[in-house]
């Protein structure tokens, strides 16, 4: 029995997914955070926001009926993380772009901390990084990043293995619109302003490295 399983508290997990044209790697993010095991009464809420697909997609959002997704234009992955966030409901909150996955066992060590740790508001933990293949390249230790450190460039925040309570957002807003590529570390600047992030030795999330993806194709910008 896992230790999370000996807390009374019922806890949600609201996992927020963009996606544009990714049918080659979203059933495989969708399958690797439906096969979560959990504590009997938590629950896992996957948001999938689709930009209006016309790759596929949609006929695998359809094969799930335990999905809430949309499939509609949008103003890009910032907007569809905002709407993705304005319909979940969950206690703790991690978005998990659709060509990337969470481990084996991630969400259970996330419940678990969280239940323990009721002071703490943001886990950060290891992050396997994958290529197109999903085979494993390395992986990148968690580390306790700070508002200075992220804003002098000497640390980065791991997103896709980073969870951060509900409170998080109600105390430092949603995610800025006007930023395409740099949305996710101008949040993590706020946030780092207002919490500590709690860096933990597991893995709790999987990124894919490949020429195609939004990061690989515009490390310039």
């Amino acid at each position: 029995m896992s230790d999370c399983c000996l807390y009374k508290e019922i806890m949600i997990i609201s996992i927020l997914t963009p996606s544009y044209n990714q049918a080659n790697f979203l059933e495989n993010n969708i399958q690797s955070i439906m096969s979560q095991e959990l504590c009997d009464g938590d629950e896992v809420e996957h948001i999938v926001m689709d930009g209006g697909s016309t790759d596929g997609s949609i006929d695998i959002l359809r094969k799930y009926p335990h999905l809430i997704w949309r499939s509609e234009r949008d103003r890009g992955q910032t907007h569809a993380l905002n709407k993705a966030l304005a319909l979940s409901t969950g206690d703790v909150i991690s978005w998990v772009n659709s060509d990337d996955m969470l481990p084996p066992d991630a969400l259970l060590t996330v419940a678990e901390l969280f239940k323990r740790y009721p002071e703490r508001h943001v886990l950060v933990g290891n992050l396997e990084i994958i290529d197109e293949n999903s085979q494993i390249l390395f992986k990148i230790p968690s580390q306790a990043v700070t508002f200075d450190g992220l804003l002098n460039g000497r640390e980065c925040v791991t997103q896709t293995s980073t969870f951060f309570r509900r409170s998080v957002f109600e105390a430092v807003g949603i995610f800025n619109e006007a930023l395409h590529f740099g949305m996710d570390h101008e949040f993590f600047l706020r946030v780092a302003k207002c919490f500590r992030f709690y860096p933990i030795d597991a893995d709790l999330g999987v990124f894919r490295k490949y020429a195609d993806s939004k990061t690989g194709s515009n490390a310039i910008e």
